[in-house]
């Protein structure tokens, strides 16, 4: 078990092929390698960040997956998408079976320049759609993807082994985004999708230097309350509460997963003075900084509150 005071980041793994920067493995596997507690630097079922990207494609079981502080369950024919950054936590038993890839940013990055980006960012836009996505096996064919991968990063030295990583990577996203066009409502058709993407995109980008929602809207030339029209039409928040909830994710991530001290995060999040986020923190979530940290070590996080 994890004894620090922070939670765990955890790389890709360079123990093998680290050159590929891709990874796949039988979700049974990756079960056994979990409950081998001593050999892992550490514990899987308590949350840790990742410093890489994630798909899961459930075939058997079900069970439930921890993703930035919430627990999202899932069943046969599901598929996860997990992205760099997130915070996650593993809830596996020996029931649940599928497959699992990993991949590094700079792989990630590599199939947007050979599909539609928008493809990617909508599967892994966890502001408008959930990172659990159901559907009928039948109807999709995508474990053969899988199934082709796997074989494929198992063979010893083979020839343009990369190029076909990525290209099955590339179908099974493509798949994916299919899947989630036949089974969520299609919110990029709303007259709105397209401003609300661009807003996502510059708050992340420029939430440090200002919270303010008027400063984005005059970014994306419309007015303050139009602006507040597509957020709540999109999300059914305000500009200005997107914008808290997006600063109040970064902090929870930042707590549980580094040891800076409070001044510090205040300071990395762009708060003049640390009293000021301290205030802006309990506001948002009822509890100080200080609390959240302690609750959320001291707890499970599918049995706490705190988060």
């Amino acid at each position: 078990m994890n004894t620090s005071n922070k939670i765990p980041s955890v790389d890709f793994r360079k123990d093998e092929q680290p050159e590929l920067g891709f990874e796949v493995l039988r979700i049974e596997d990756l079960f056994h390698k979990i409950q081998d507690k001593e050999n892992l630097e550490h514990d899987s079922d308590l949350p840790h960040k990742l410093n890489f990207f994630i798909i899961f494609f459930i075939t058997e079981g079900s069970s439930e997956h921890f993703i930035d502080f919430k627990w999202y369950p899932y069943q046969e024919n599901s598929m996860l998408f997990i992205a760099r950054g997130q915070v996650q936590a593993f809830k596996f038993t020996s029931q649940v079976k599928g497959w699992c890839l990993f991949f590094t940013e700079e792989f990630f990055h590599e199939q947007l320049l050979s599909i539609d980006p928008t493809i990617v960012q909508r599967l892994y836009n966890y502001q408008l759609f959930s990172p659990v996505l159901t559907h009928s096996a039948e109807e999709s064919g995508i474990e053969e993807y899988f199934k082709m991968a796997f074989k494929e990063y198992h063979t010893p030295e083979a020839t343009g082994k990369k190029d076909i990583l990525q290209a099955l990577c590339k179908a099974i996203l493509i798949k994916a985004e299919r899947i989630r066009q036949t089974t969520s409502i299609k919110i990029e058709e709303n007259q709105y999708y397209e401003i609300f993407s661009e807003f996502k995109r510059l708050v992340e980008s420029e939430y440090t230097t200002n919270r303010n929602a008027a400063f984005y809207a005059e970014k994306l030339f419309i007015t303050y309350k139009h602006l507040n029209t597509i957020c709540k039409e999109m999300v059914g928040k305000t500009a200005k509460s997107y914008i808290d909830a997006y600063i109040i994710l970064e902090a929870k991530r930042l707590l549980v997963s580094s040891n800076l001290k409070t001044n510090e995060i205040s300071d990395q999040l762009g708060f003049d003075e640390p009293t000021n986020f301290v205030k802006f923190f309990k506001k948002e979530t009822t509890f100080t900084p200080k609390q959240f940290k302690s609750g959320f070590r001291k707890q499970d996080p599918g049995d706490s509150n705190i988060t």
